[in-house]
């Protein structure tokens, strides 16, 4: 290690480090630069390196991503300098990671880590910065809180610049976003994601929020006034995810009382074949027998049902081009995930009597197939057959009344409607 180096590392003051290096400017490298960050050395020295750092481009993302996170995880680090010499120098590698179009890496740190220690000493202006250089071809960003700005104004900064950051990620495929009070700013947040449903590839959104429902109450004096009153907030989103190709849903926690969203989302599901995983809300820990929870608790019921049924392919059953053989091998898809998990055992006492017992998963998945036979009862049905015989035929007759009466009677047990 150079004389220069060993200065560095040991936060020697700038003149000194200044004098070492005008003696010997041949011993300045990238990992002075770079242990300056790790370090945690004053910013003025950081600063005086980072002049010397003539050609960035040599630097490896993954390395400068590796000393971004040992940096925010040095308490030392109060005053975040090293963090933001990197960050100036490199934007790229905040967002680096090994698998291409995901923003991850120390970007991911510091908003998605709930320990204080992650990101707790950068300024707000540099998470402001984090927000306004999200690379353009993302396809996955990950915010689940802006909690670690804490000055109002810069939150609101932040928000208004994400709102606008939204709009120019054409390839963006997932998406986890805190939307906390209900004001104009997020009303832009709102419009920037109805955009991103409409006009880009998004297959997975989750809304997420830490504060909503305390600010509806604090509105509201404490009552219910206030929750009505936004009730209706997401709305455009569901009304854009109705006719969207959207997989993937979940709003928070905290709108678990709002039923509104439940109810709306029951009717897109009804005729969506799209969505395959929807959440509104935690109902786990609600009391089966309260009749306050029974309706909350039927909705998820039915929600999970109908995503069940687009996960196995609904689309594909009301599809009138999809043929009989397509239909056999989907309903035999879902018959054996059905049956694959349920437990079967003998008991013993007045004979051999065999038991099955049924999860909520199996439940969910046995109501599925009974709702897809329900979506094309007259395609599979005993009755679909005679006709698919009979166009086979040169002649109209009827077949013999044995068969008839068999046809049916299958017909009218598994005809639903």
């Amino acid at each position: 290690m150079s004389a220069l180096h060993t200065l560095v590392v040991s936060n020697a003051p700038l003149k000194m480090i200044q004098l070492v290096y005008e003696a010997d400017p041949s011993t300045m490298n990238d990992d002075v630069f770079l242990d300056a960050c790790r370090h945690s050395t004053d910013c003025d020295v950081i600063d005086f390196l980072k002049e010397l750092v003539v050609e960035p481009s040599v630097y490896s993302p993954a390395k400068i991503a590796k000393i971004m996170v040992d940096v925010l995880e040095n308490d030392r680090n109060f005053d975040g300098s090293g963090f933001v010499a990197l960050f100036t120098i490199f934007p790229e590698a905040a967002y680096y990671n090994e698998l291409p179009g995901q923003v991850s890496g120390p970007f991911h740190a510091v908003f998605n880590n709930n320990d204080d220690i992650w990101g707790s000493h950068l300024g707000d202006d540099v998470l402001c910065d984090m927000i306004r250089h999200i690379p353009a071809d993302a396809k996955l960003i990950e915010i689940r809180s802006l909690d670690r700005i804490r000055e109002a104004e810069s939150k609101t900064e932040c928000r208004s610049l994400l709102a606008a950051k939204l709009k120019d990620l054409k390839n963006l495929q997932e998406l986890e976003v805190p939307i906390e009070v209900g004001d104009d700013l997020d009303q832009n947040l709102v419009k920037a994601i109805c955009d991103l449903i409409s006009y880009g590839p998004l297959e997975t959104l989750r809304i997420n929020s830490s504060g909503f429902e305390d600010n509806i109450y604090e509105e509201s004096g404490g009552d219910s006034g206030g929750k009505d009153q936004q009730s209706g907030f997401f709305l455009p989103i569901l009304d854009v995810i109705a006719a969207s190709g959207l997989k993937h849903f979940s709003l928070p926690d905290c709108f678990h009382l709002v039923e509104g969203y439940r109810d709306q989302m029951i009717e897109i599901l009804e005729w969506n074949t799209s969505l395959t995983g929807v959440t509104i809300g935690d109902v786990f820990d609600f009391d089966k027998t309260s009749w306050k929870h029974k309706k909350a608790l039927n909705d998820k019921a039915l929600i999970d049902d109908y995503t069940t049924m687009n996960e196995y392919g609904k689309g594909v059953m009301r599809d009138p081009k999809t043929a009989l053989r397509a239909i056999v091998d989907l309903l035999d898809k879902v018959t054996t995930s059905c049956y694959r998990d349920i437990v079967i055992s003998q008991s013993r006492g007045r004979g051999n009597r065999v038991f099955c017992r049924m999860n909520d998963k199996d439940l969910s998945t046995a109501r599925a197939l009974n709702g897809l036979l329900r979506e094309a009862p007259g395609r599979w049905s005993g009755q679909a057959l005679d006709e698919e015989k009979n166009s086979d035929k040169p002649s109209s007759k009827s077949p013999p009344l044995c068969k008839r009466k068999a046809s049916d009677a299958l017909h009218q047990s598994t005809c639903l409607d």
